[in-house]
């Protein structure tokens, strides 16, 4: 999967993030591992970790 800045704002602001490695278009050569799916409550409180 490839991020642009829009998405990256998009996946930041989601409460669960996919594990998985993602390319970022606005800094080409960088892989972003996401290995552990955090889990947060409304107020950013991680009540979960997954992974």
């Amino acid at each position: 999967m490839t991020l642009d800045r829009g998405g990256l704002d998009q996946l930041r602001d989601t409460l669960r993030p996919v594990s998985g490695a993602y390319r970022l278009d606005a800094l080409p050569g960088v892989v972003w591992q996401i290995e552990r799916t955090d889990i947060r409550d409304a107020s950013g409180a991680v009540i979960r970790s997954v992974g």
